[in-house]
């Protein structure tokens, strides 16, 4: 027990003095780092990290009170600096959203060789399908073509195919599936609208990656018309020509465009409700940011312009000419795109009524055209024959609202005014027939133009016509005057309105005919030159605008109404109503910050 007690004591005094050494040399080490700090030395040296911790001992209360509120202060100031910088950096877009289009009406064929009539088919078809060009902008850009070679003074076109684009269904497009489109176009028993344009085109294939265009003589335009959508040959190759019509992949599409068909959605009664497409993750140009596209399908524009304020929907679209809208709030923009759609009367050279100048000029002065579009959203006045901006000639003779000059032209032309009816020499009555296809808006003008002329003293009958009847007034050309729309489209190529040539079996719906315009257009159609096209169409529209064959009415604008929260980008004049879609992969819901 003594031994034990002894033992135990021993080491409790040991670790004792273990205990004090090492207390010892912590005390001598922190005498030195408080010398180290404090000591003047000519050399500055920074402490170290694990001597930062003692900072606050060498510190007095005063000092540490000043070094508190310096800390603060430079700790609010960092922090508003990067809120500034952050703030300052621009907002990027961002993937993701969707975005929902109203639309009225159903669509019929979602298919690039046959979707022309349905203007849904159009948007639809702009989304999912790919040509070998883009046009945006006015300007025509590489689609699925990698690049091209204008040859033989433009009466061959090669277009070389860009690499490693794929199907969404996720197959190879390739130059064989450019030459089944074609093929497919040029067949006799599809009747694909098509078919007349390319009807004197020959397409060869030169090899895996080439093709040639080979034309009976140049045509400048012709870039202009590839845009069309390419077909899958792996799904359409084994469809029988006869049910190509019928086919699930008309309302099923595939394609390569920047969205893919996802899902579609019908009503009890149907209807077509919804179509859902996806971002095209693999799309070869730039890739989407919007996750999706829903078209949202209505009965009504009333019914869909509610949708729209109650935000069920981001975007409705007028593409054809309408009445007033009414207010569109405030968190809606407004759009009003003019469109490459025009609305001209149609003056027959080979009616004897109109054989005049001055009669033709007569009736132009008698028309008030503020008086004629008053009541509608979207239509603006045109003088001229060509609305495409790039060639449209502003300096044409106007034929602005004057009864009196109406009057003074019927009478040098030999017209007297009895009663209510201006009469020849023979006493026959000044008397015309025009012809309107059955709709609301062209019999509103109708009636219009006809209250017009009929306020001046010439007799008019408004000749109301079915589709069917309409089309036949037109090839047999039975009519005084013919109230019609013009698409003028891409290029606007005015030849087969104008040009002599197409007077019997073309669309020279005035009969008209000048030397010198033909000579113009054929000129215009052979010059790959832009500005020495300019000065063959100005002087077609002088010519025009003076021999005066047509009465041009109105162009008519896209009306776009659109949730402010959409970033979209559309271009300032559109040839057709679906190209508000050129830049779709440019459009965004959300942003972010960067550089």
């Amino acid at each position: 027990m003594k031994n034990f007690l002894k033992n135990f004591f021993i080491k409790l005094k040991n670790k004792e003095d273990n205990l004090i050494k090492r207390i010892q040399k912590h005390i001598d080490w922190e005498k030195k780092l408080l010398e180290k700090l404090g000591k003047k030395t000519k050399k500055i040296e920074f402490p170290k990290l694990k001597q930062i911790k003692y900072f606050p001992w060498v510190l007095k209360k005063e000092e540490k009170i000043i070094f508190t509120i310096f800390s603060l202060i430079f700790i609010i100031a960092l922090t508003i600096l990067s809120i500034r910088y952050y703030l300052s950096l621009p907002n990027l877009p961002a993937r993701g959203g969707k975005y929902r289009e109203g639309v009225v009406g159903q669509v019929s064929l979602i298919n690039p060789i046959f979707g022309f009539k349905n203007e849904i088919d159009q948007d639809l078809i702009k989304l999912i399908f790919s040509g070998l060009v883009k046009i945006e902008g006015g300007e025509i850009k590489p689609d699925l073509a990698e690049r091209w070679e204008i040859k033989e003074n433009g009466k061959v076109y090669k277009f070389w195919l860009k690499k490693k684009i794929f199907w969404h269904d996720g197959k190879p497009l390739t130059i064989d599936d450019v030459v089944f489109t074609f093929k497919i176009i040029k067949d006799k028993k599809l009747k694909s609208p098509l078919r007349d344009v390319f009807e004197n085109v020959r397409l060869e294939k030169k090899d895996d990656g080439s093709i040639e265009f080979i034309l009976e003589k140049p045509f400048s335009p012709f870039l202009t018309l590839l845009n069309f959508g390419i077909l899958p040959k792996h799904l359409w190759e084994n469809i029988p020509r006869e049910k190509f019509i019928d086919s699930d992949l008309n309302l099923k599409p595939i394609g390569s465009g920047p969205f893919k068909f996802k899902e579609i959605s019908f009503d009890e009664d149907g209807k077509i409700r919804k179509i859902v497409l996806q971002r095209n993750k693999k799309y070869h140009l730039s890739i989407p940011y919007l996750d999706e596209i829903h078209f949202k399908f209505f009965d009504s524009y009333n019914e869909a312009f509610e949708a729209l304020i109650t935000k069920r929907i981001d975007g409705l679209s007028y593409q054809r000419v309408v009445e007033k809208i009414g207010n569109v709030p405030k968190i809606i923009n407004f759009y009003k795109i003019p469109l490459s759609f025009y609305t001209a009367l149609f003056l027959n050279q080979k009616s004897e009524n109109l054989s005049s100048k001055k009669i033709r000029k007569a009736l132009a002065y008698s028309l008030n055209k503020e008086e004629i579009i008053k009541e509608f959203e979207n239509a603006e006045i045109i003088d001229s024959s060509i609305v495409n901006p790039d060639f449209k000639f502003n300096q044409v003779e106007k034929y602005n609202y004057s009864l009196s000059l109406a009057k003074k032209l019927l009478n040098e032309a030999g017209y007297i005014k009895k009663k209510d009816w201006y009469t020849d020499k023979r006493g026959k009555i000044l008397e015309l027939n025009l012809v309107v296809l059955d709709n609301s808006i062209y019999k509103k003008v109708g009636e219009i133009i006809k209250n017009f002329w009929e306020k001046i003293g010439i007799k008019t009958n408004l000749k109301i016509l079915k589709k069917e009847d309409f089309e036949k007034a037109i090839s047999e050309r039975k009519y005084d005057v013919l109230l019609f729309g013009i698409i003028e489209g891409y290029d606007p190529d005015p030849f087969p309105l104008w040009h002599s040539s197409q007077i019997n079996n073309g669309m020279n719906l005035a009969n008209f005919k000048d030397i010198k315009v033909d000579v113009d257009l054929e000129k215009a159609r052979m010059t790959f030159n832009k500005e020495e096209r300019k000065k063959y169409y100005q002087e077609f529209q002088k010519i025009i605008s003076e021999e005066l064959p047509a009465i041009f009415l109105y162009q008519v604008d896209l009306i776009y109404l659109q949730n402010k929260e959409i970033n979209s980008l559309i271009d300032n004049f559109l040839f057709l109503p679906s190209d508000r879609f050129s830049h779709i992969e440019n459009w965004y819901i959300f942003t972010t910050k960067g550089k």
